[in-house]
């Protein structure tokens, strides 16, 4: 009998010793693969270029089954998928945890070349962590791209760069807390990321890439600092955003960075130097229906703007409210172009500059004012205003451009004694417009008159 238990035993440690084997071979020519099928833990370690077998494909192609964990080497330099039948480790369905030690790693960066991507089973879906070891500088494009089940990431302090695509459509994270010493955020880092309500921008990132954040749909408020100098093309699209603050390094916008943020309803525009935009689909705020984030009612511009861009709040039909500070000297082309909720503005006593078609659309305005050193009223600047009942023009105005004044209910007006010319129909279809008090002393160039004129009257010097 107890010949019989021994043998029993012997037979049992056999087998367990059997069912939980460890496996090995080389996958490279300094690279080295292990697995233990009781923990599921596949360690790679060496150092170079991840290598296919005679096989063609990896050592532990036979054993993914087993594997619930991979822990990567410092030392990996090259590793790329390039077929369905030689995946890395895409193909791992059972894998939860990664530990990523590489530090100078790289593949052809693209979402299929990635070693988690598998084409049938995309980019290993059950993975929950991801663990970057604590000499990463660099996280590579697309690594973990589409890990659906992702929730948890930590990215150590030696961090810097982090690039494109790298936390793509992640849907399961929900906070991200990127190292201080971080400079480079590639584009689309994070978009798609729909869980994600918590990031922070580290102060040595001076660019937020295209789409960066697009689509994160539960991320409700995001704070840039001053360092910021660029903004990119859909950066920030469709983020539940109710404000935002630009700061006041940004000096050029891609196009709408903001577009498509519904619930956006107040802009603070600190951006000292920022560039004009050329066109109303390449301002922040444009929208993929081709109009302008339709809920934004308060736009306030700080304390040091001097310029306000040409196009800025373009289509702001929402817009009721707008501040802008004594400093302010110019106001570009077309900036509040088409805003029909705007009643009154008051512009600042040192405004030199109002560019064309500033207000033009504005059906709603009733109350303007022409601070004094503001010697041209540009082409379209006041068209179809078609609520301004009556405009103050002082003598130091110079010109009045075509059709600045198009459209407005003005039953008088009067020309100021500076004028000098005017452009084309400055004044045409005021069809409520009876009385012109006429004091250009020297204008030698008059544009088409109103039909409707009942009175003229010329000043006497």
């Amino acid at each position: 009998m107890k010949k019989l238990y021994s043998l029993l035993l012997a037979v049992l440690t056999a087998f367990a010793t059997l069912s939980a084997a460890n496996y090995s071979g080389k996958c490279g020519t300094s690279m080295n693969w292990s697995l233990d099928t009781e923990t599921g833990a596949l360690v790679i370690t060496g150092s170079g270029d991840l290598e296919l077998n005679s096989s063609n494909n990896y050592g532990w192609y036979d054993y993914v089954d087993y594997v619930t964990s991979v822990t990567v080497p410092e030392g990996l330099t090259y590793c790329s998928t390039t077929k369905s039948d030689n995946l890395i480790f895409g193909n791992c369905k059972n894998l939860k945890t990664v530990v990523w030690n590489a530090v100078n790693c790289s593949w052809s960066e693209s979402y299929n070349k990635a070693p988690f991507y598998n084409s049938g089973y995309s980019v290993a879906k059950n993975i929950t962590s991801f663990t970057f070891g604590p000499n990463v500088q660099s996280i590579p494009g697309y690594l973990c791209s589409e890990m659906s089940a992702l929730t948890s990431i930590t990215i150590p302090a030696t961090v810097t760069t982090i690039n494109k695509y790298a936390f793509e459509k992640c849907t399961g994270l929900t906070s991200v807390v990127l190292p201080e010493g971080l400079k480079t955020l590639g584009g689309s880092v994070f978009s798609g990321c729909t869980g994600l309500t918590s990031v922070n921008i580290p102060p040595l990132v001076t660019q937020i890439n295209s789409y960066t954040f697009y689509n994160c749909t539960s991320l409700p408020s995001i704070t840039l600092h001053d360092k910021i100098t660029y903004i990119g093309a859909y950066a920030f699209s469709y983020c539940p955003l109710t404000s935002v603050t630009i700061p006041a390094g940004v000096t050029s916008l891609g196009s709408s960075p903001f577009g498509n943020c519904s619930k956006l309803k107040t802009v603070v525009w600190n951006a000292v130097n920022c560039a004009d935009f050329t066109s109303h689909n390449s301002c922040p705020f444009y929208e993929s229906a081709g109009t302008t984030v339709k809920g934004i009612t308060s736009f306030t511009f700080g304390d040091t703007i001097k310029s306000i861009p040409s196009r800025l709040c373009d289509g702001m039909s929402a817009l009721t409210e707008i501040t802008i500070p004594a400093t302010v000297t110019k106001i570009g082309d077309y900036a509040f172009y088409g805003c029909t909720g705007i009643t009154s503005v008051v512009l600042p006593e040192g405004l030199k500059t109002l560019g064309g078609s500033v207000f033009s659309g504005c059906t709603g305005l009733t109350s303007v004012n022409i601070p004094p050193l503001v010697k041209q009223i540009d082409s379209y600047t006041f068209y179809n205003c078609t609520s301004l009942p009556s405009i103050t023009l002082h003598d130091k105005i110079t010109f009045i451009g075509a059709y600045a004044f198009s459209y407005c209910p003005f039953t008088s007006v009067t020309i100021p004694a500076g004028v000098t010319s005017l452009g084309s129909s400055p004044f045409s279809n005021c069809n409520k417009l009876k009385t012109v008090n006429w004091n250009a002393v020297n204008c030698t160039d008059v544009g088409t008159a109103a039909t409707r004129i009942r009175s003229i009257t010329f000043r006497q010097t």
